[in-house]
Protein backbone atom coordinates (compact mmCIF):
# COMPACT_ATOMS: atom_id res chain seq x y z
CA UNK A 1 0.00 0.00 0.00
CA UNK A 2 1.45 3.38 -1.04
CA UNK A 3 1.97 6.02 1.86
CA UNK A 4 -1.15 8.34 1.94
CA UNK A 5 0.82 11.37 0.62
CA UNK A 6 1.42 9.50 -2.62
CA UNK A 7 -1.82 8.49 -2.50
CA UNK A 8 -3.30 11.97 -2.36
CA UNK A 9 -0.97 13.11 -5.06
CA UNK A 10 -2.40 9.61 -7.45
CA UNK A 11 -6.12 10.38 -6.78
CA UNK A 12 -5.40 14.07 -7.63
CA UNK A 13 -3.17 14.00 -10.55
CA UNK A 14 -5.59 11.65 -12.44
CA UNK A 15 -8.80 13.34 -11.86
CA UNK A 16 -9.59 15.86 -14.96
CA UNK A 17 -12.21 18.48 -13.70
CA UNK A 18 -13.33 19.56 -17.52
CA UNK A 19 -15.23 16.32 -18.28
CA UNK A 20 -17.77 16.91 -16.11
CA UNK A 21 -20.10 18.60 -18.26
CA UNK A 22 -22.54 21.30 -17.17
CA UNK A 23 -25.26 21.70 -15.78
CA UNK A 24 -24.93 18.79 -13.16
CA UNK A 25 -27.52 16.53 -11.60
CA UNK A 26 -24.56 15.59 -9.00
CA UNK A 27 -21.19 17.94 -8.31
CA UNK A 28 -19.20 15.10 -8.88
CA UNK A 29 -16.13 17.06 -9.75
CA UNK A 30 -17.06 19.65 -7.26
CA UNK A 31 -17.05 17.19 -4.35
CA UNK A 32 -14.13 15.29 -5.33
CA UNK A 33 -12.02 18.24 -6.24
CA UNK A 34 -13.59 19.41 -1.97
CA UNK A 35 -12.80 15.78 -0.65
CA UNK A 36 -9.04 16.34 -2.09
CA UNK A 37 -8.56 19.62 -0.56
CA UNK A 38 -10.47 18.47 2.78
CA UNK A 39 -7.86 15.28 2.41
CA UNK A 40 -4.47 17.18 2.04
CA UNK A 41 -5.53 19.12 5.34
CA UNK A 42 -6.35 16.50 7.28
CA UNK A 43 -4.14 12.84 5.50
CA UNK A 44 -5.87 10.82 8.51
CA UNK A 45 -8.88 11.15 7.86
CA UNK A 46 -10.74 7.72 7.10
CA UNK A 47 -14.16 9.36 6.60
CA UNK A 48 -12.70 12.03 3.98
CA UNK A 49 -11.34 9.23 1.66
CA UNK A 50 -14.61 7.27 1.92
CA UNK A 51 -16.54 9.68 0.75
CA UNK A 52 -14.14 9.86 -1.98
CA UNK A 53 -14.79 6.48 -3.05
CA UNK A 54 -18.52 7.18 -2.53
CA UNK A 55 -18.18 9.47 -5.37
CA UNK A 56 -15.81 8.02 -7.58
CA UNK A 57 -18.02 4.41 -6.85
CA UNK A 58 -21.45 6.45 -7.42
CA UNK A 59 -20.24 7.86 -11.42
CA UNK A 60 -18.83 4.62 -11.90
CA UNK A 61 -21.97 2.72 -11.25
CA UNK A 62 -23.96 4.94 -13.67
CA UNK A 63 -21.25 5.21 -16.36
CA UNK A 64 -21.63 8.54 -16.80
CA UNK A 65 -19.94 12.25 -15.69
CA UNK A 66 -23.66 12.79 -13.48
CA UNK A 67 -25.20 10.52 -11.08
CA UNK A 68 -28.95 11.60 -10.76
CA UNK A 69 -29.59 12.85 -7.03
CA UNK A 70 -32.58 10.55 -7.27
CA UNK A 71 -33.46 6.80 -7.86
CA UNK A 72 -37.11 5.92 -9.38
CA UNK A 73 -38.04 3.78 -5.63
CA UNK A 74 -40.29 2.16 -6.51
CA UNK A 75 -38.32 0.24 -8.87
CA UNK A 76 -34.94 -1.88 -7.95
CA UNK A 77 -31.55 0.12 -9.14
CA UNK A 78 -31.19 -1.19 -12.93
CA UNK A 79 -28.38 -3.28 -13.81
CA UNK A 80 -24.90 -1.53 -13.85
CA UNK A 81 -24.36 -2.29 -17.74
CA UNK A 82 -27.55 -0.21 -18.48
CA UNK A 83 -27.61 2.27 -15.38
CA UNK A 84 -26.44 4.62 -17.73
CA UNK A 85 -30.22 4.58 -19.10
CA UNK A 86 -31.52 6.40 -15.60
CA UNK A 87 -33.81 8.63 -15.98
CA UNK A 88 -32.61 11.56 -14.88
CA UNK A 89 -29.49 11.06 -16.66
CA UNK A 90 -31.46 10.98 -20.47
CA UNK A 91 -33.71 14.04 -18.92
CA UNK A 92 -30.09 15.73 -18.57
CA UNK A 93 -28.81 14.55 -21.73
CA UNK A 94 -31.86 15.54 -23.79
CA UNK A 95 -31.37 18.68 -22.59
CA UNK A 96 -28.01 19.57 -22.82
CA UNK A 97 -28.40 18.30 -26.31
CA UNK A 98 -30.94 20.31 -27.25
CA UNK A 99 -29.55 23.09 -25.06
CA UNK A 100 -25.60 22.76 -27.75
CA UNK A 101 -28.11 22.68 -31.11
CA UNK A 102 -29.64 25.75 -30.39
CA UNK A 103 -26.40 27.75 -29.32
CA UNK A 104 -24.81 26.30 -32.35
CA UNK A 105 -27.45 27.81 -34.30
CA UNK A 106 -26.76 31.01 -33.06
CA UNK A 107 -23.38 31.00 -33.04
CA UNK A 108 -22.58 31.17 -29.72
CA UNK A 109 -20.55 28.96 -27.14
CA UNK A 110 -22.11 28.82 -24.12
CA UNK A 111 -25.44 30.54 -22.27
CA UNK A 112 -23.40 32.91 -20.72
CA UNK A 113 -23.42 34.95 -23.71
CA UNK A 114 -26.67 35.42 -23.69
CA UNK A 115 -28.72 38.50 -22.37
CA UNK A 116 -31.69 38.58 -20.20
CA UNK A 117 -34.26 38.99 -22.20
CA UNK A 118 -32.81 36.43 -24.77
CA UNK A 119 -32.61 33.43 -21.59
CA UNK A 120 -36.90 33.22 -21.43
CA UNK A 121 -37.04 32.34 -24.78
CA UNK A 122 -34.22 29.93 -25.51
CA UNK A 123 -35.43 28.35 -21.95
CA UNK A 124 -38.49 27.68 -24.02
CA UNK A 125 -37.33 26.54 -27.06
CA UNK A 126 -34.38 24.14 -25.48
CA UNK A 127 -37.34 22.44 -23.04
CA UNK A 128 -39.67 22.30 -26.63
CA UNK A 129 -36.80 20.99 -28.51
CA UNK A 130 -35.58 18.20 -25.73
CA UNK A 131 -39.22 17.22 -25.76
CA UNK A 132 -39.19 16.11 -29.11
CA UNK A 133 -35.65 14.38 -28.96
CA UNK A 134 -37.61 12.52 -26.22
CA UNK A 135 -40.67 11.75 -28.78
CA UNK A 136 -38.15 10.38 -31.38
CA UNK A 137 -35.85 8.40 -28.87
CA UNK A 138 -33.04 9.84 -29.20
CA UNK A 139 -30.38 8.67 -26.80
CA UNK A 140 -26.82 10.16 -24.99
CA UNK A 141 -24.15 7.78 -25.83
CA UNK A 142 -22.70 6.70 -22.84
CA UNK A 143 -19.03 6.85 -21.97
CA UNK A 144 -16.16 5.36 -22.90
CA UNK A 145 -15.74 1.86 -20.75
CA UNK A 146 -12.04 2.92 -19.46
CA UNK A 147 -13.26 6.08 -18.16
CA UNK A 148 -15.92 3.76 -16.16
CA UNK A 149 -12.66 1.32 -14.88
CA UNK A 150 -10.77 4.78 -14.13
CA UNK A 151 -13.40 6.08 -11.53
CA UNK A 152 -13.72 2.26 -10.88
CA UNK A 153 -10.62 2.06 -10.03
CA UNK A 154 -10.00 5.61 -7.64
CA UNK A 155 -13.19 4.45 -5.94
CA UNK A 156 -11.23 1.09 -5.23
CA UNK A 157 -8.24 3.35 -4.19
CA UNK A 158 -10.54 5.40 -1.92
CA UNK A 159 -11.72 2.80 0.00
CA UNK A 160 -8.46 0.79 0.36
CA UNK A 161 -6.99 4.01 2.16
CA UNK A 162 -9.95 4.65 4.35
CA UNK A 163 -9.46 1.04 5.77
CA UNK A 164 -5.98 1.65 6.11
CA UNK A 165 -6.16 4.40 8.32
CA UNK A 166 -9.35 2.71 9.88
CA UNK A 167 -9.24 -0.85 9.51
CA UNK A 168 -12.55 -1.46 12.12
CA UNK A 169 -14.60 0.82 10.22
CA UNK A 170 -17.24 -1.67 8.60
CA UNK A 171 -18.82 0.68 6.18
CA UNK A 172 -15.83 1.46 4.26
CA UNK A 173 -15.44 -2.59 3.40
CA UNK A 174 -18.70 -2.35 2.73
CA UNK A 175 -17.62 0.77 -0.05
CA UNK A 176 -15.15 -1.83 -1.31
CA UNK A 177 -16.85 -5.08 -1.59
CA UNK A 178 -19.90 -3.03 -3.17
CA UNK A 179 -17.34 -1.44 -6.23
CA UNK A 180 -15.45 -4.70 -6.48
CA UNK A 181 -18.41 -6.77 -7.11
CA UNK A 182 -19.88 -4.02 -9.76
CA UNK A 183 -16.42 -3.54 -11.40
CA UNK A 184 -15.37 -7.74 -11.24
CA UNK A 185 -19.27 -7.54 -13.54
CA UNK A 186 -18.58 -4.82 -15.94
CA UNK A 187 -15.22 -6.76 -16.72
CA UNK A 188 -16.96 -9.94 -17.56
CA UNK A 189 -19.76 -8.33 -19.73
CA UNK A 190 -17.89 -5.65 -21.81
CA UNK A 191 -14.75 -6.78 -24.09
CA UNK A 192 -11.76 -5.86 -22.92
CA UNK A 193 -8.64 -6.79 -25.15
CA UNK A 194 -8.66 -2.93 -25.94
CA UNK A 195 -8.60 -1.67 -22.08
CA UNK A 196 -5.98 -1.29 -19.60
CA UNK A 197 -6.91 -2.79 -16.36
CA UNK A 198 -5.47 -1.59 -13.53
CA UNK A 199 -4.25 -4.27 -11.11
CA UNK A 200 -6.77 -3.65 -8.40
CA UNK A 201 -9.46 -4.32 -10.43
CA UNK A 202 -7.81 -7.54 -12.60
CA UNK A 203 -6.98 -9.30 -9.68
CA UNK A 204 -10.65 -9.49 -7.83
CA UNK A 205 -12.19 -13.02 -7.10
CA UNK A 206 -15.38 -13.55 -6.16
CA UNK A 207 -13.76 -14.92 -2.64
CA UNK A 208 -12.23 -11.84 -2.19
CA UNK A 209 -15.63 -9.63 -2.92
CA UNK A 210 -17.68 -12.18 -0.32
CA UNK A 211 -14.54 -12.39 2.50
CA UNK A 212 -15.18 -7.97 2.27
CA UNK A 213 -18.74 -8.63 2.78
CA UNK A 214 -18.20 -10.92 5.83
CA UNK A 215 -15.67 -8.55 7.41
CA UNK A 216 -18.04 -5.58 6.75
CA UNK A 217 -21.03 -7.80 8.49
CA UNK A 218 -18.92 -8.98 11.13
CA UNK A 219 -17.38 -5.34 12.39
CA UNK A 220 -20.49 -3.73 12.19
CA UNK A 221 -22.88 -6.28 13.36
CA UNK A 222 -22.79 -5.84 17.13
CA UNK A 223 -23.18 -2.28 17.21
CA UNK A 224 -25.88 -2.11 14.51
CA UNK A 225 -27.57 -4.38 17.05
CA UNK A 226 -28.10 -1.62 19.03
CA UNK A 227 -29.87 0.56 16.61
CA UNK A 228 -33.07 1.88 17.53
CA UNK A 229 -33.71 3.46 14.07
CA UNK A 230 -32.79 2.78 10.52
CA UNK A 231 -31.24 6.08 9.15
CA UNK A 232 -31.83 7.36 5.96
CA UNK A 233 -31.74 5.61 2.77
CA UNK A 234 -33.68 3.11 4.66
CA UNK A 235 -32.14 -0.35 5.32
CA UNK A 236 -29.61 -0.43 2.27
CA UNK A 237 -27.93 2.50 4.62
CA UNK A 238 -27.29 -0.15 8.17
CA UNK A 239 -24.09 -1.86 6.87
CA UNK A 240 -24.75 -5.37 8.24
CA UNK A 241 -27.69 -5.90 7.09
CA UNK A 242 -26.42 -4.97 3.25
CA UNK A 243 -23.27 -7.34 3.68
CA UNK A 244 -25.44 -9.90 5.13
CA UNK A 245 -27.85 -9.48 2.38
CA UNK A 246 -24.78 -9.54 0.16
CA UNK A 247 -23.45 -12.82 1.56
CA UNK A 248 -26.69 -14.49 1.34
CA UNK A 249 -26.15 -13.66 -2.54
CA UNK A 250 -22.78 -14.20 -3.16
CA UNK A 251 -21.97 -17.13 -0.60
CA UNK A 252 -21.31 -20.40 -0.33
CA UNK A 253 -22.50 -20.17 3.49
CA UNK A 254 -23.44 -22.97 6.39
CA UNK A 255 -26.74 -23.15 7.47
CA UNK A 256 -25.80 -21.59 10.76
CA UNK A 257 -24.50 -18.89 8.88
CA UNK A 258 -27.52 -18.47 6.31
CA UNK A 259 -29.70 -17.80 9.77
CA UNK A 260 -27.68 -15.73 11.24
CA UNK A 261 -27.59 -13.28 8.38
CA UNK A 262 -31.75 -13.88 7.74
CA UNK A 263 -32.22 -13.14 11.30
CA UNK A 264 -29.98 -10.14 11.78
CA UNK A 265 -32.24 -8.66 8.44
CA UNK A 266 -35.65 -9.47 9.99
CA UNK A 267 -34.68 -7.98 13.16
CA UNK A 268 -33.41 -4.57 11.52
CA UNK A 269 -36.78 -3.93 9.57
CA UNK A 270 -38.66 -4.09 12.08
CA UNK A 271 -37.64 -1.05 13.52
CA UNK A 272 -38.40 2.64 12.82
CA UNK A 273 -36.48 5.00 11.23
CA UNK A 274 -34.22 7.82 12.25
CA UNK A 275 -34.80 11.24 12.15
CA UNK A 276 -33.73 13.31 9.42
CA UNK A 277 -31.70 17.04 9.14
CA UNK A 278 -32.93 19.24 5.77
CA UNK A 279 -31.53 22.85 5.62
CA UNK A 280 -34.62 25.37 6.24
CA UNK A 281 -34.58 28.67 5.57
CA UNK A 282 -36.37 31.28 7.52
CA UNK A 283 -36.71 35.06 8.93
CA UNK A 284 -34.09 35.95 11.13
CA UNK A 285 -33.26 35.87 14.86
CA UNK A 286 -36.27 33.03 15.53
CA UNK A 287 -35.52 32.82 19.26
CA UNK A 288 -35.34 28.42 17.81
CA UNK A 289 -37.00 26.72 15.01
CA UNK A 290 -40.46 26.14 16.31
CA UNK A 291 -42.09 29.35 14.98
CA UNK A 292 -40.77 28.02 11.19
CA UNK A 293 -42.51 24.79 11.78
CA UNK A 294 -46.09 23.66 11.21
CA UNK A 295 -46.57 20.09 13.74
CA UNK A 296 -50.21 19.91 12.75
CA UNK A 297 -49.46 20.00 9.10
CA UNK A 298 -48.49 16.34 8.14
CA UNK A 299 -47.55 15.23 4.62
CA UNK A 300 -46.09 12.06 2.77
CA UNK A 301 -43.68 13.26 1.08
CA UNK A 302 -40.33 10.68 0.84
CA UNK A 303 -38.11 12.77 3.25
CA UNK A 304 -35.93 9.71 4.17
CA UNK A 305 -35.39 9.12 0.29
CA UNK A 306 -35.83 4.99 0.00
CA UNK A 307 -39.61 5.29 -0.39
CA UNK A 308 -40.88 4.15 2.63
CA UNK A 309 -44.30 4.88 3.18
CA UNK A 310 -44.71 7.37 6.29
CA UNK A 311 -46.32 10.67 7.69
CA UNK A 312 -44.08 13.38 8.57
CA UNK A 313 -44.33 16.98 10.29
CA UNK A 314 -44.38 19.63 7.84
CA UNK A 315 -42.96 23.72 8.01
CA UNK A 316 -44.93 26.57 7.41
CA UNK A 317 -45.92 27.70 3.99
CA UNK A 318 -43.33 30.90 4.30
CA UNK A 319 -40.41 28.84 5.61
CA UNK A 320 -37.70 27.75 3.03
CA UNK A 321 -36.53 24.33 2.14
CA UNK A 322 -32.91 24.67 0.61
CA UNK A 323 -33.00 21.91 -2.23
CA UNK A 324 -30.94 20.28 -4.90
CA UNK A 325 -32.74 21.45 -8.21
CA UNK A 326 -29.71 21.66 -11.15
CA UNK A 327 -32.61 21.31 -14.17
CA UNK A 328 -34.48 23.93 -12.54
CA UNK A 329 -37.75 21.21 -13.01
CA UNK A 330 -39.03 22.25 -9.56
CA UNK A 331 -39.65 18.54 -9.59
CA UNK A 332 -38.45 17.30 -5.78
CA UNK A 333 -39.51 13.89 -5.17
CA UNK A 334 -36.89 13.06 -2.10
CA UNK A 335 -34.99 13.83 0.82
CA UNK A 336 -32.29 12.94 -1.47
CA UNK A 337 -32.23 16.03 -3.14
CA UNK A 338 -32.43 18.41 0.24
CA UNK A 339 -29.24 19.07 1.68
CA UNK A 340 -29.16 16.60 4.99
CA UNK A 341 -27.45 14.03 6.60
CA UNK A 342 -28.19 11.78 2.87
CA UNK A 343 -27.55 14.17 0.04
CA UNK A 344 -26.46 12.68 -3.20
CA UNK A 345 -26.96 9.42 -1.71
CA UNK A 346 -23.63 9.95 0.75
CA UNK A 347 -23.96 10.07 3.88
CA UNK A 348 -23.06 13.14 5.76
CA UNK A 349 -23.22 14.49 9.81
CA UNK A 350 -25.42 17.16 8.98
CA UNK A 351 -26.90 18.94 6.61
CA UNK A 352 -24.22 22.07 6.16
CA UNK A 353 -21.71 19.57 5.40
CA UNK A 354 -22.46 18.74 1.93
CA UNK A 355 -23.06 22.64 1.64
CA UNK A 356 -19.30 23.08 2.79
CA UNK A 357 -18.54 20.66 -0.07
CA UNK A 358 -19.54 23.25 -2.56
CA UNK A 359 -17.71 26.02 -1.03
CA UNK A 360 -14.93 25.79 -4.20
CA UNK A 361 -12.68 27.97 -2.86
CA UNK A 362 -13.46 27.72 0.86
CA UNK A 363 -13.86 31.18 2.22
CA UNK A 364 -17.26 30.14 4.12
CA UNK A 365 -19.64 31.28 1.45
CA UNK A 366 -21.04 29.84 -1.55
CA UNK A 367 -21.83 33.09 -4.38
CA UNK A 368 -21.80 33.12 -7.84
CA UNK A 369 -21.33 30.36 -9.46
CA UNK A 370 -21.14 28.11 -6.67
CA UNK A 371 -24.94 28.98 -5.89
CA UNK A 372 -25.76 27.28 -9.21
CA UNK A 373 -28.02 24.24 -8.46
CA UNK A 374 -29.49 25.00 -5.96
CA UNK A 375 -32.71 26.42 -4.81
CA UNK A 376 -35.61 27.08 -2.08
CA UNK A 377 -38.81 25.30 -2.46
CA UNK A 378 -41.63 27.17 -0.43
CA UNK A 379 -44.85 24.59 -0.30
CA UNK A 380 -47.04 27.01 0.01
CA UNK A 381 -50.29 24.97 -0.15
CA UNK A 382 -48.65 22.74 2.62
CA UNK A 383 -49.47 19.10 0.39
CA UNK A 384 -45.76 18.17 0.30
CA UNK A 385 -45.46 17.79 -3.38
CA UNK A 386 -43.54 20.25 -5.41
CA UNK A 387 -44.23 22.05 -9.03
CA UNK A 388 -42.45 24.90 -10.68
CA UNK A 389 -44.40 27.82 -8.80
CA UNK A 390 -43.28 26.30 -5.59
CA UNK A 391 -39.60 25.83 -6.50
CA UNK A 392 -37.15 29.03 -7.39
CA UNK A 393 -33.84 29.26 -8.28
CA UNK A 394 -31.49 30.89 -5.21
CA UNK A 395 -30.21 32.96 -8.14
CA UNK A 396 -34.16 34.52 -9.14
CA UNK A 397 -34.73 35.78 -5.79
CA UNK A 398 -31.60 37.76 -5.64
CA UNK A 399 -29.67 35.78 -3.02
CA UNK A 400 -26.07 36.73 -2.82
CA UNK A 401 -24.46 34.32 -1.04
CA UNK A 402 -24.75 31.52 1.27
CA UNK A 403 -22.22 31.45 4.63
CA UNK A 404 -21.95 28.02 5.61
CA UNK A 405 -19.10 28.79 8.44
CA UNK A 406 -19.10 29.58 12.31
CA UNK A 407 -22.49 27.42 12.54
CA UNK A 408 -23.49 27.40 16.11
CA UNK A 409 -25.84 24.71 18.08
CA UNK A 410 -29.29 26.82 19.59
CA UNK A 411 -31.88 24.23 21.75
CA UNK A 412 -29.87 21.38 19.98
CA UNK A 413 -30.58 22.40 16.66
CA UNK A 414 -27.93 23.07 14.14
CA UNK A 415 -27.93 27.24 12.84
CA UNK A 416 -26.31 29.85 10.78
CA UNK A 417 -27.29 33.11 11.56
CA UNK A 418 -27.55 35.66 8.51
CA UNK A 419 -26.55 32.83 6.98
CA UNK A 420 -28.15 33.60 3.46
CA UNK A 421 -27.60 37.28 2.11
CA UNK A 422 -29.61 38.87 0.00
CA UNK A 423 -28.95 41.41 -2.81
CA UNK A 424 -30.54 43.56 -1.04
CA UNK A 425 -28.40 43.67 1.71
CA UNK A 426 -30.95 41.92 3.88
CA UNK A 427 -30.42 38.37 5.56
CA UNK A 428 -32.01 35.29 6.51
CA UNK A 429 -31.27 32.50 8.53
CA UNK A 430 -30.14 28.51 7.68
CA UNK A 431 -31.27 25.79 10.04
CA UNK A 432 -30.16 22.17 10.48
CA UNK A 433 -34.02 20.76 11.30
CA UNK A 434 -34.43 17.26 13.07
CA UNK A 435 -37.55 16.05 11.69
CA UNK A 436 -38.91 12.70 12.52
CA UNK A 437 -41.28 10.54 11.37
CA UNK A 438 -44.81 10.64 12.94
CA UNK A 439 -45.44 6.65 12.87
Amino acid sequence: MKPLWIAILFLQCQLSFAMFAEPKLFPADRLAKSLLEAIKEKPKDAENFYRLGRVYYLAFHNQSYLVPAYWDSDNEKPEFTEAWRDEGFERWARWNQASQNILSQRDLASEDELSESERGEFYTTAHRSAGFLEEVGWEPERIEAQLAIDFAEKAVRSFEYAIQLNLDNGLYRLGLASVQEEAADFLQKNSTSTLNIPRNLSSITKDQIYNNYLQAFVLSESEDRKLDGIPPGGLEAIVSAEAARACLRLGPHTNEEQRRFSDHIKRLESIKSWSITPILITPPNLPNLSPALAPETHVSFDIEGFGREAKWPWVKPETGILVWDPLEEGRIESGRQLFGNYTWQIFWSDGFEPLQRLDDDSNGALEGNELEGLAVWHDWNGDGISDLTEVEPLSSIGVEALRVDQVETIDSVLCRRAGVVLETGEVLDLWDWVVKPMN
